[in-house]
Order: structure tokens, then C-alpha cells, then sequence
């Protein structure tokens, strides 16, 4: 959209669940559209499928089902390494990051420990602190990876 010179990004407001497995998103510029089917990481723009627990991330749009909904997958990666940065902060190993991100409660948290720490080239008891900044994100995408992304279908409304 051109607006006297300007060019206006259409942004994603706000989102809500519609109806089985679909998320609504409303824009600013009035449109809306229905994502329908593929993943939770796909649908919510949320690429580590991070659960809505009350916290109010920049970008964060919404809620459908437990997960967060952001304005874009940027925001939602973002989550993601905002939570590694606070995990390296407590001290915590790879094991005990992931162990917190995805606890056993509804997780293989040993399968996806092994994941994460194979695709990084990791031992899974090395602390956070240790890494770099390229291996933190190599741990960041690896999450991501192992979340799993599955495209839907997008539908304007």
C-alpha cells in the first residue's frame, strides 16, 4: 500500500482461534485471513511453539489452544532465543535448558536433548554459558527444527 510516498507494511494485529485447527489473523489495514491446517509452529507464527504461560512477548498477537500467536515468525523466533538468553543467564546445561523448554510432563525430553545436541554438534551437559553466540543460535534453530514446521493453507476472508 502507497500512502503519499510511504509505503505501509501490513502488519498482523491481532489473532484468535477459528474454527478445528485454524488461527484468524486481523490486519491493520482491515483484512483478515484464516490459516488453516499444517502445524501449530506454522499456523501461530511460532516457530518454537511457545506456550502461552501469561507472559506478554513483544509481537505476541494472541492465543490459540496453549500456544502463543505472534505478528510474524520473527517474533516468535525471537521468544525463542529471548528464553535460551534467560536459560544461559540461570546457569543452566543444553539437558537442562531443553528440560524447561520441553519438560517430560509431554515431551521426550531425552529424544529431543539428543536431537538438539546432535544437530549442534553438543554434548548435552555442556552450560549455555560456555557457547558462542553462533552456537546459541545453532541451538535456537535446532529447537526450531525439532518443533517441526508443516505449511497450511491460507484463506482471505
Amino acid at each position: 500500500m502507497l500512502v503519499r510516498g510511504f509505503f505501509i507494511m501490513r502488519v498482523a494485529v491481532r489473532a484468535y482461534p477459528g474454527e478445528g485447527l485454524s488461527v484468524i489473523y486481523e490486519y491493520n489495514d482491515g483484512g483478515r485471513e484464516c490459516w488453516r491446517g499444517g502445524t501449530p509452529a506454522w499456523r501461530n507464527r511460532n516457530p518454537g511453539n511457545v506456550i502461552a504461560n501469561g507472559i506478554a512477548w513483544r509481537g505476541k498477537i494472541g492465543e490459540a489452544g496453549r500456544f502463543c500467536v505472534f505478528a510474524s515468525p520473527e517474533w516468535g523466533m525471537r521468544v525463542v532465543r529471548m528464553i535460551l538468553a534467560n536459560r544461559r543467564r540461570e546457569g543452566c546445561t543444553l539437558a537442562a535448558a531443553i528440560g524447561k523448554y520441553a519438560p517430560a510432563c509431554e515431551n521426550d525430553t531425552a529424544a529431543y536433548v539428543q536431537d538438539v545436541a546432535g544437530r549442534c554438534g553438543l554434548a548435552a551437559d555442556v552450560p549455555l554459558a560456555a557457547l558462542d553466540e553462533v552456537q546459541m543460535e545453532a541451538v535456537a534453530q535446532a529447537i526450531v527444527h525439532h518443533e517441526g514446521c508443516e505449511v497450511g493453507v491460507v484463506e482471505v476472508l
